[in-house]
Parts: C-alpha cells; sequence; structure tokens
C-alpha cells in the first residue's frame, strides 16, 4: 500500500485524513495532531491514545508555577514531565525502604525518588552484595531492571535474585505491588 502525504498539514481534507493509519498519524504527526483535530474522523478523535497527543492545556503556564516555559504545551503524554514538584515531596520514607532479595535487605535512604533513581541505587546496592555478574537475564541486562508501565500504573521488574515483597517496611506497594 502506497500512502501519499503532502507535505502542508493545512491543506490536508478530512476524507485524505481518513485513510491515514492511526499509528501513521502519530508518528508522522505527534506534534500536530491538535492542528488536526477538527478534520479527524469521529472514531479516530475518540481513541484514547489520540487523545493523548493533543496538547495540555490543563497544567501548562498556570499562574501558580514558578517558572513558564515557552513554545507549545506539552502533549498529553508527556505532560508529567512539566510538572513542576522540584522533589520536594519525599516517596521514600520509613515505612517504605527495604527492598528483599533473596536472603538480604537493601535500605534505602528516605527522600524524593524517581523511579529511575530507585533502580539505579537498588542495582548499585544488590552489586555491592552479591557477585552479580554471575547471573544475567534474559536480555543479557543484570541484576535488575525496573520500568513503568503506563497501562497499569505499576512498574515491571526483572530481576536475577527472588524478591520478597510480603515482608515489613518494603517499597513493594510504592511500586504497585502488593504485600500478597
Amino acid at each position: 500500500m502506497f500512502l501519499i502525504i503532502s507535505d502542508d498539514l493545512h491543506s490536508l481534507t478530512s476524507k485524505e485524513l481518513e485513510y491515514i493509519p492511526k499509528i501513521i498519524m502519530l508518528r508522522e504527526f505527534e506534534n500536530f495532531i491538535d492542528v488536526l483535530w477538527d478534520r479527524l474522523p469521529e472514531h479516530i478523535r475518540a481513541d484514547s491514545e489520540v487523545q493523548r497527543y493533543c496538547r495540555c492545556l490543563k497544567h501548562y503556564n498556570l499562574s501558580s508555577h514558578q517558572t513558564h516555559i515557552d513554545g507549545p504545551a506539552p502533549l498529553i503524554k508527556n505532560c508529567g514531565v512539566y510538572f513542576e514538584t522540584y522533589h520536594t515531596l519525599a516517596n521514600i520514607n520509613s515505612t517504605n525502604n527495604k527492598f528483599y532479595f533473596d536472603d538480604d535487605e537493601i535500605v534505602i535512604p528516605e527522600g524524593p525518588y524517581e523511579l529511575r533513581d530507585i533502580e539505579r541505587y537498588l542495582k548499585r546496592e544488590i552489586l555491592r552484595s552479591h557477585d552479580a555478574k554471575r547471573k544475567v537475564d534474559e536480555d543479557g541486562e543484570f541484576p535488575l531492571v525496573i520500568r513503568a508501565n503506563n497501562n497499569t500504573m505499576r512498574t515491571e521488574i526483572k530481576c536475577a535474585y527472588r524478591i520478597d515483597f510480603t515482608k515489613p517496611r518494603n517499597i513493594g506497594s510504592l511500586l504497585g505491588f502488593s504485600h500478597a
């Protein structure tokens, strides 16, 4: 199938937009969905994934913000990137600062952490406490990988060791895991 797309987005008609697959539209016109919005077919506008490619005006350059961002508002899918917290809210505290793996325990210092910071800290501590170079997972990464799953609002964890979220004061609930 061949698809000819005009270089001028404003010249695309509703009929022409109807024939562009959603995946192509999101990949090629990611930053222009809001420009095309009124001309998009109803079933495309109703798609929640497409809606995430609109500009987020709800959280952008509010009068309560201390700084303002020049340029267009971020896409809804990227909106959290611009949320101003300055890392002042501690999400790791004495109630959830332990990570148990195999028969070992890592105590995470209290403070405000991004997911990648938690992963880096735990990875470094696991490497210190074990000869982790011998345990490599199927992707060739070791000893721990923590990724966000934006669909479930939980994390996915691959670990070369057995993790235990049943012990007290563990980080599991912060990462979206139950104690059971």
